[in-house]
């Protein structure tokens, strides 16, 4: 079983957490959601050796997405992160670059059966 939390405004809305939690839970593992980033942090600080991967939006209130993976960095975390944006692929790169935080998997738009597979697997090859 693999802990994720997943990092998006619409986590603000339960039937979103219902049906993300459900999925991830019949793919036969456990989610964590947070509507902002400061509640996600919050989340991998809480039992920082429990969550193994974060799929985090860039657009939140309250801590966006690139607060978060400053933050990750300063505390000199190596979590496995998947961002979640509809941001172009270079405006991405250039901002992991510009942060400097080394443990960005990749990119997608939204987290899916195929996405969360895809990027499990990459966390588990090393």
């Amino acid at each position: 079983m693999v802990n994720v939390v997943y990092a998006d405004a619409m986590f603000e809305n339960e039937n979103a957490r219902i049906a993300y939690t459900n999925m991830v839970e019949e793919m036969g593992h456990h989610l964590s959601t947070a509507p902002n980033g400061q509640k996600a942090l919050e989340l991998i600080c809480q039992e920082p050796t429990e969550t193994d991967i974060l799929f985090l939006n860039l657009i939140m209130p309250v801590m966006k997405g690139w607060q978060v993976l400053m933050e990750l960095k300063k505390r000199g975390s190596n979590l496995p992160v998947v961002i979640c944006s509809e941001k172009s692929e270079e405006v991405i790169r250039r901002g992991i670059e510009f942060i400097g935080y080394d443990y960005v998997l990749g990119s997608c738009s939204a987290m899916t059966p195929e996405e969360l597979s895809k990027y499990l697997q990459r966390t588990r090859s090393g």
